[in-house]
């Protein structure tokens, strides 16, 4: 439930543009794959995540490479499909992706945080 609706939400904003719908959604899938990498390998390694803030730290770091690294992959694809792109696109591209990718990135990870990490009751003590 908590990755339907840190990745679902873009759905609503971009209900008319298909094809931002799609790249808001590939990207979003793509740091949410990376972040949760990241949170088991530091599970793996005996220091799992305690807080929420650490959760949301680790997806809005992770949003921010994928943000950054996304015009680069965006422009190596599209020069497959249609030669002549200026070399320069990718760095002009960043600073967008960056504006648009962390924003994301952050409501996703809080979303995450919020809905995953619920604390669970304290048990019941039977009386005497």
């Amino acid at each position: 439930m908590a990755i339907v609706l840190a990745l679902g939400w873009p759905a609503l904003a971009f209900r008319d543009q298909h094809g931002m719908l799609q790249l808001a959604l590939s990207a979003g899938a793509l740091g949410m794959a990376v972040s949760v990498l990241a949170l088991g390998g530091a599970w793996a390694l005996r220091r799992p995540p305690r807080t929420r803030t650490t959760v949301i730290r680790n997806m809005a770091w992770t949003g921010a490479v994928v943000a950054a690294a996304a015009p680069f992959i965006l422009v190596n694809l599209m020069n497959a499909h249609a030669a002549g792109l200026a070399g320069a696109a990718p760095l002009a591209m960043a600073p967008l992706a960056l504006i648009l990718g962390l924003p994301m990135s952050l409501f996703a990870g809080t979303v995450f945080a919020w809905v995953a990490l619920v604390k669970p009751p304290p048990p019941e003590r039977a009386e005497a």
